[in-house]
């Protein structure tokens, strides 16, 4: 199944939001369902309808972070989604993103 293919890269360390969102088919479905669940149905319809410029200013303006705090919380959602321990990842990641 394809969509294993996405849990596998989040198990093994490759599952940043990056580069999930390189396999458009089943790693968007995941995207979708992040941020259906992290943000709610009416606030992702909003970035769709956006008239922001760029994407990740539409993500700024439409669910209330930056685009460094969606990545960091995909990634939390992620590891949470797959029950992977999110030490695989660097712990600076996630204060990274969060400055």
């Amino acid at each position: 199944m394809q969509l294993k293919n996405i849990e596998n890269m989040v198990k093994r360390g490759d599952g940043y939001l990056h580069l999930v969102s390189n396999d458009i088919y089943f790693g968007g479905a995941y995207i979708l369902k992040y941020m259906f669940e992290t943000y709610g149905k009416d606030r992702v319809a909003a970035l769709f309808k956006s008239n922001a410029e760029f994407f990740n200013k539409a993500i700024e303006k439409e669910l209330g972070v930056t685009y460094q705090e969606f990545e960091a919380n995909w990634l939390e959602w992620a590891c949470k989604e797959f029950n992977v321990d999110p030490t695989l990842y660097r712990s600076s990641y996630f204060k990274m993103q969060r400055v």
